[in-house]
Formats: C-alpha cells, structure tokens, sequence
C-alpha cells in the first residue's frame, strides 16, 4: 500500500507537469488532481516515523551547534518535476526564497509549519519605492539599488500540518515563501517542475522582507545572499522503491 502510494504521487507529478510544455490549459485540472494524491501521502508511506528528525541530528557527529538546521531526502527526479522530503528542526526554518517560474506543492508530513508567502508583482520602474525602516536615506533616494527589490502583495500566513490541503505556488502566486517549524521538528514532501536549474533561469534567491516607513499595501523583498545559518545535509532514503 505504502508503495502503491508514493508511486501514485510521481506518476500523477510526472503527467502532470508534461502539460507545461504541451498544453497549460489543462494544467490547473492536473494540479488539482495531482493535489488530491499528495493528500493521500502520510509519513509511514516513506518509511519514516515521527522520531526520525531527532534521532536524526542527535545522531550527528558534528556539535551542537554545526548540526544543519534543515536535512533533505532525495525523493525522484526527471527533467520536468522534483521531489523529496525537507526535515526542520524546532524552531529551524527555510528562508524567504523564490522559485522563478516554477509550480510547486508542499504537503506536510508531522510536526507543524508556519508558511509565509508573497505574490510577485510585474516590476515597474515606475513605481515608487517608499523608504524602509531598515535603511538610512541619500538626498531623497533610496540607498539599496532598485534591481535588488522585489515588489509583491502577501499572499497567505498560516500553520500548516499533516491535516491540512497541500500547499500550492504558481509562478505568480505564493512564489516566494519561507517555511519555519513551530513547536518542534517537522517535516514535509516538497514538489517543484521544473526543477532548479540555473543556467535555465531557474536559480533560487534569497530575500529579506523590508518595512516601509509609510506602510503600504505592496511588501517589498530585498534580494540578499544565502544566510549563513542556513544549510543543508542529505539523508538516504529507505522507504518503497520509486518507479
């Protein structure tokens, strides 16, 4: 059954996201269908238990505080769609980061994840840029670079569990989010199509939400380097064999 399961799941993912290149008309239709699959899913599909993320960083060699926030289990991929499993550690989180021009569904396994996601609005070089809280202003100027802010209207904030629908962002919607365990570990299924791929335009960036001295209905994001307390290590995984 477990197997059955998770080879449901790739095989609705993969028919799924040929339509991107095919026919997007119907693509809306497959993700919703590809939505009820990933509903289906539950942690013993993948041979994993609600004690595996802490026997998981307990068992690291490494001290304390090297341990990674954030493990990641490789799940399947092909060139049009990527799984696998992302485990947090209380109080750990993936920083706001986007996914240009990609689809992607988060289904949450155990433990519960506070989602903060942004919209992205077409960059106008015509629209104002307030001044932020966070930075000192020049002569009336803003001194971070305009190609370096992101415009986008907040799209959704809430704690999500393994009882809750599956998370959906679409190129335009939900697009940049952060994820952050809440009341110890958790861990959740993370499909994206297509995968990264930097020299395709696909490469993930990070950002820093920005408070406008005057408020406002626009959330700007300040694109920044990877943070430092942000990493990541690979685990094997043991549960049914994909097909």
């Amino acid at each position: 059954m477990a197997a059955l399961t998770i080879n449901k799941v790739v095989s609705a993912a993969r028919e799924t996201f040929k339509t991107i290149l095919s026919d997007k008309t119907v693509l809306m239709e497959h993700l919703q269908k590809l939505k009820i699959c990933c509903n289906e899913i539950k942690a013993s599909d993948l041979n994993i238990t609600a004690g595996v993320t802490q026997e998981l960083f307990s068992s690291s060699s490494r001290p304390a505080d090297r341990k990674p926030p954030v493990s990641y289990m490789h799940l399947y991929e092909d060139e049009g769609v990527s799984m696998g499993v992302f485990f947090l550690r209380g109080g750990s989180r993936i920083p706001l980061h986007n996914h240009p021009n990609m689809y992607g569904l988060c289904k949450v396994l155990y433990g519960t994840i506070n989602v903060q996601s942004f919209s992205p609005i077409v960059k106008d070089n015509n629209l104002d840029i307030p001044e932020f809280n966070e930075f000192q202003q020049q002569e009336g100027r803003p001194t971070t670079p305009r190609e370096l802010l992101t415009p986008t209207k907040h799209y959704v904030t809430d704690n999500v569990t393994s009882d809750s629908d599956v998370c959906l962002l679409l190129p335009d919607v939900g697009n940049c989010h952060e994820l952050k365990a809440v009341d110890g570990p958790a861990a959740f299924v993370d499909i994206l199509a297509p995968p990264y791929a930097p020299d395709e335009g696909r490469d993930c960036m990070y950002y820093k939400l920005l408070t406008a001295k005057k408020g406002g209905d626009i959330k700007w994001l300040l694109e920044i380097p990877p943070p430092a307390e942000f990493w990541t290590d690979e685990i094997p995984y043991t549960g049914p064999e994909i097909k």
